[in-house]
Order: structure tokens, then sequence, then C-alpha cells
């Protein structure tokens, strides 16, 4: 029977590995089955052996590593590792279950997105500050002027530009901003035909 079948007690093993050693059996019986459970236990032996090389490879590296207080260890290559400082602040980094609380531990804010007809805001608070970048393109006919409302109001009057226009060359055939306010610009065209005209306005 194979070794697995093996019992605990020493009675029941009237056989192994297919030789029978059972009381009165023939004496040559117990040799061959000593011999061969010896070439069993070797098999298994050098396969331990085998393994405990690639166990041994880290184990050894990790070893041979002098930790400290507030450091931890990383992975430099294939068992080779080393040390890096940890600092507490870092730690209360790391135990943070989400994005959000994260944010809260750094101190800063999430992004918020507000979108509309004629562009997008992209808010930043900012030491209780709220700073707004804001972006989007509005058509424009001919030699007249076209409103665009700002995602978001700004808290005052916020830097707006504009570009657009005709490929011509003359001073004439560009879009301009004609009027910004908290709450939106106007965009006036003197180019003939209509076109599009890309604006940001940036302000808190």
């Amino acid at each position: 029977m194979p070794t697995s079948a093996w019992s605990q007690t020493a009675a029941g093993n009237g056989a192994t590995l297919g030789i029978d050693i059972a009381e009165n059996c023939d004496a040559a019986n117990i040799n061959n089955a000593l011999r061969e459970i010896m070439a069993q236990l070797k098999v298994k032996l050098d396969a331990i052996d085998a393994a405990a090389v690639t166990i041994d490879a880290t184990l050894v590296a990790l070893g041979n590593l002098t930790t400290a207080a507030n450091q931890m260890i990383y992975s430099t290559g294939a068992d080779t590792f080393a040390m890096t400082t940890l600092s507490t602040f870092m730690r209360t980094v790391l135990d943070d279950g989400d994005a959000a609380t994260a944010r809260a531990t750094l101190g800063i804010s999430e992004l918020s997105v507000v979108s509309n007809g004629n562009g997008k805001s992209i808010s930043l608070p900012i030491s209780g500050t709220t700073y707004r970048l804001q972006f989007g393109t509005v058509s424009v006919a001919g030699e007249t002027s076209a409103s665009i409302t700002f995602p978001e109001a700004f808290s005052g009057t916020p830097v707006c530009v504009c570009s657009g226009g005709s490929t011509n060359t003359g001073a004439d055939a560009n879009h301009r901003i004609t009027a910004v306010t908290s709450s939106g610009a106007t965009i006036t065209s003197s180019a003939t035909g209509t076109n599009t005209s890309q604006w940001i306005a940036v302000g808190a």
C-alpha cells in the first residue's frame, strides 16, 4: 500500500509499498521493505530540499536586512529587498479606506466639474476660496455678437479671453470679448460668415 495508507498503529501495517511485512512473512521481505521505504523517503526529501532552496533565497534576503523603527521593507528585484522610511504622517494616509478620507488627511478637496451648453467649469477650493477654470466654445454669426453664460458664476469679474474667427489675417477677422460679468461674457465677431470661438475664463 502507498505511504498515504500507512497506519499510525504499528500492528495495522501488514504491508508497505506493495511488500508483505505481516507476522511470519518471508525474512527477505523485511530487507526489501526497508530498502523500498528508504528509496521512497529519498524521493520525498529531495523534493522538499528542492522547494526549500527557493524559499530559503527569499528568507535569507529578508534575514540580511537591518530593520529599524519607522522603516518598511520593499522589493528591489527577485529575492532582493531594501528598507525605506515610513513616516508617521504617511501611515495616516495608508490607513485611509477611501479617496474621500485620504483627501481629508491630505487637506485637499475633490475637483468639482459643472457643465452647461456653453462649456465646463472646474472648481477647486483652496484655503476657503473656490477658484474656477471655465472654458468652452460658442458659434458667432458674421459681424454679430453672441452671449455666453458661464457654467458657474464667479464671485467677481473673471479674466476672460477668446480666440476664433476667419482665417483672414486682417485686424477685423477675429473674435473679441466686448463685455465680461461674473456670470457670462459677450463675444463679438468682425469676420464674415459664422465661425466658432473658443473661450476661457479664470477667477474666484
